[in-house]
């Protein structure tokens, strides 16, 4: 008992005189004995005494994992354990500390709740997920990139002036009360908005590869040094920050750059981009240039410096041509591997736009556009940065070069003679009028801003709008359109498409729609039920003159009789629901529309009607169907198969854009096709007909068989089979003899009245030809003749005989036709009959 008692009287003894601080790093201990801290052999402790007073420590780099003990370092305002292998970092005994620096540890958590005197930190290369600095308010460097941050208050750091915070998982970030900020680096993150407005003492700022779509520095006029790579910026500009030495505008989708007020940059580093056009010919100060991969077609390098450039890379530019630079032989000596081979180097690369429409350059010089006299080009540089052109009422018939003007927003070129116009180039384009043209085509497609875009009054046909969603206004009347979708063009509030086509026409989907014009179309289906009608302007609402459509969907009934009665025709009511269907009587007709996916609801003797009004292909071939009632509905075909059926009448009088007909091999006894002017192809084989009328207008269009073989074609016009059939009503009886005699039978001619004689009534039965068989002479008696025309077995005529028509008795020869069959066609009056004859 003694003896535990001495000993324990002497270990108080002791600690009163010497007490130490556990160190259990031997790493950590060896470098406070390398710094005289600590003395002697490494013991796992050191005095405390030595080391309470100690203001500064730097134990960095010295493959430390453990810094237990640094709480008793409680004089410490700074420390440096920078680049060892902490896994845990507990400071918060240290209360005094203004600087820390723990870079390249293994940190996931760092709690600095307690030191608030920080004025520097620096913690990057680390993996914390949290960092909580909002209550040091003297902060005033912040250096935490490369960790697993996803957010970052520093809103209430003030007097912050050097912070960076790359390669992080940041998805938000607020500097706006950093008005002391001189040094942002917060590339590598997943920013898709940053406000640098308030931030005017920037020098640098580095934001590359976040997703950022707009960016504005105008305000940074300090600013020397600034990287945003790799970004989704669509433009940039640097107008405002004259002191810029250093720029890397890398890997963007902008295809302009414009740095003529940047007359301080040094290095440019602008590759793996879209750029089409650079000038660096104010850019005297320049010694880095690395514009690789890109799509440049012009480039200027020209600033009376080049000798400067020590670094330079142009490759990857198939479009460019010639660079233009101080001394070509210098740019050879010292630059010949920077460029591509296509290109060369030339103190004077003037790049030029063909306008080969005189009108059109003309134009242009009395714009003071173009200069001088028209030679069918222009200085692609003087066109390439207009935003506005009113080019109308020049009698121009190509807008060809308009691509050149690749930064155009508002372009008017109405009242001229334009058949085509392709402005697939012009990206920026906001406002088209192309009205009051002769327009067969036109595109649109990559012009995504368009918010105006008039065409009224020309000929187009289709009208490709699909991309051009953010149309505000739409005018396309005075064409000849037979459909239209709208149902993506949500920003649309005025639509006037009068004097077109259209059989139907959707509009529930645009609810910002006040004024309306749809007048004078073929419309059989309009809906206006989009929730918003009182919007739409009463005094600017047109939906007469469509005989057609009955019924039209509205909101609200009573509201649309209200306001809206006198702008619809007599025919037609306003409903709320408005189900437009189509008879099919026949059950096979319709079997076969569900088949094919047209009909959805079942076998019923119907469908809706803008389900069909639209489609311009049909094949219900080979379906057994035996009545075709109802495709007159189907207004937008343009091809019909109703071949091998039971069909015994076919009207398509309905069918105007129809341009392929195959109906063979049915019941059909008379076909009717003058309406239907589009026509190529008729195929009506092997039907028993007795009346053809193919007096369309369109007769000289007609796709034959081919001139070796009638049977090499997939599908072509042909009257081969019907034997039933004597005449052939056509535009041009010459044009088809000459063209047509081998598509149709012998027996049958072509005849533009086809008025043939009723058989009781003509004389054609009373006419006698003899001999028959002949060796040469036929004389034909007892009927008045004025012509006699002579086929063969293949339908090709081979003979004309013109007679007297007032002699009944008549005398033909056809020695030195080959023996045969032989058809002789008896006309008089436009009546025609066919006589077998056999030549031996």
């Amino acid at each position: 008992m003694k003896t535990k008692l001495l000993l324990l009287l002497l270990l108080a003894n002791f600690s009163i005189y010497a007490q130490y601080t556990v160190i259990p790093d031997i790493n950590f201990e060896n470098k406070l004995i390398a710094l005289g801290i600590d003395s002697g052999a490494a013991d796992g402790k050191v005095l405390t005494s030595n080391i309470s007073t100690i203001t500064s420590l730097d134990v960095s780099n010295s493959n430390i994992s453990n810094l237990s003990g640094i709480e008793d370092f409680v004089s410490l305002t700074k420390l440096d354990c920078g680049t060892n292998k902490l896994l845990t970092l507990n400071v918060s005994n240290n209360k005094l500390l203004t600087d820390l620096n723990c870079r390249y540890n293994n940190l996931s958590v760092l709690d600095l709740s307690a030191n608030l005197k920080l004025t520097a930190l620096d913690c990057i290369y680390n993996q914390i997920t949290s960092l909580d600095v909002t209550k040091m308010l003297n902060l005033g460097s912040l250096l935490c990139t490369a960790n697993q941050l996803t957010s970052l208050d520093v809103t209430n750091n003030l007097a912050l002036y050097w912070f960076g915070c790359n390669g992080n998982k940041l998805i938000t970030l607020d500097v706006s009360k950093n008005k002391l900020l001189q040094y942002l680096d917060c590339g590598f993150n997943q920013l898709t908005a940053l406000d640098v407005s308030n931030n005017t003492a920037l020098f640098y700022l580095n934001c590359y590869y976040n997703k950022l779509t707009a960016l504005d520095i105008s305000m940074l006029t300090e600013l020397t040094d600034l990287a945003c790579s790799d970004s989704k910026l669509s433009k940039l500009d640097v107008s405002k920050n004259t002191k810029l030495k250093s720029l890397l505008c890398e890997k963007m989708t902008f295809t302009t750059l414009d740095i003529s007020n940047n007359t301080a940059l040094k290095e440019l580093y602008c590759g793996n981009g879209k750029l089409t056009t650079l000038n660096v010919s104010k850019n005297k100060a320049l010694t880095i240039l690395q514009c690789f991969n890109n799509q440049l077609s012009d480039l200027n390098i020209k600033n009376g410096t080049n000798t400067l450039l020590t670094t330079v890379n142009f490759i990857q530019n198939p479009d460019l041509i010639c660079i233009q630079v101080d001394d070509v032989t210098y740019s050879n000596k010292n630059w010949s591997s920077a460029k591509d081979i296509t290109a060369n180097y030339s103190t004077n690369c003037n790049t030029y736009t063909l306008i080969p429409d005189s009108n059109f350059e003309n134009k242009l010089i009395s714009l003071g556009i173009d200069t001088g006299v028209s030679d069918g080009k222009v200085l692609t540089s003087s066109i390439n940065k207009l935003t506005f052109l009113n080019v109308s009422g020049a009698k121009i018939s190509s807008l060809e070069g308009i691509d050149g003007f690749s930064a155009l927003t508002n372009l008017i070129c109405s009242g001229n003679q334009l058949t085509s116009l392709d402005l697939s180039n012009n990206y920026a384009l906001q406002i088209l009028d192309s009205s009051n043209n002769r327009l067969t085509e036109l595109y649109t497609s990559k012009s995504n801003n368009l918010v105006a875009l008039t065409c009224e009054n020309n000929l187009l046909s289709t009208l490709d709008i699909i991309n051009n969603t953010a149309l505000d206004l739409l005018d396309f009347s005075g064409n000849q359109l037979s459909s239209i979708d709208l149902s993506q063009h949500k920003a649309l509030s005025q639509l006037f498409c009068a004097s077109n086509q259209l059989t139907k026409l959707d509009l529930s989907k645009n609810i910002l729609l006040k004024d309306l014009n749809c007048s004078s179309n073929q419309l059989i289906s309009l809906n206006l039920k989009n929730g918003n009608n009182t919007n739409l302007h009463s005094f600017n609402i047109h939906l007469e003159n469509n005989p057609n459509l009955s019924c039209i969907q509205v909101d609200n009934k009573t509201y649309s009789d209200t306001n809206w009665l006198n702008f619809k025709d007599v025919t037609a009511t306003y409903n709320e629901d408005c189900d437009y269907y189509t008879l099919i009587a026949e059950p096979n007709f319709e079997q076969k529309l569900i088949d094919l996916g047209i009909d959805t609801d079942g076998l019923n003797g119907r469908i809706t009607t803008a389900n069909i009004s639209t489609i311009t292909s049909l094949d219900l071939s080979n379906s057994n169907i035996k009545d075709l009632s109802g495709i007159e509905n189907f207004t937008a075909l343009t091809f019909l198969d109703c071949s091998d059926n039971q069909l015994t009448t076919l009207d398509v009088s309905k069918n105007l854009a129809l341009e392929t007909l195959n109906a063979g091999s049915n019941q059909i006894t008379t076909l009717d096709l003058s309406k239907n002017s589009k026509l190529k192809i008729v195929y009506v084989t092997n039907n028993p007909l007795i009346s053809l009328n193919l007096q369309n207008g369109n007769n000289r269009n007609f796709v034959l068989p081919s001139a070796t073989d009638k049977k090499t074609a997939a599908l072509y016009t042909s009257f081969l089979g019907l034997t039933t059939l004597s005449c052939i009503k056509v535009d041009d009886v010459n044009y088809s003899n000459a063209n047509w005699s081998k598509i149709k039978e012998p027996t049958a001619i072509y005849s533009a009245t086809c008025s043939t004689l009723g058989i009781e009534d003509s004389g054609f039965n009373k006419a006698v030809l003899y001999p028959n068989p002949t060796k040469g002479e036929v004389n034909i008696n007892n009927i008045a003749l004025e012509k006699a025309t002579v086929y063969n077995s293949l339908g090709q005529l081979v003979k004309t005989f013109t007679l007297n028509s007032s002699n009944t008795n008549n005398t033909i020869n056809l020695s030195g036709l080959p023996k045969g069959v032989y058809y002789v066609y008896l006309i008089n009056q436009n009546a025609a009959s066919a006589k077998k004859i056999i030549v031996e």
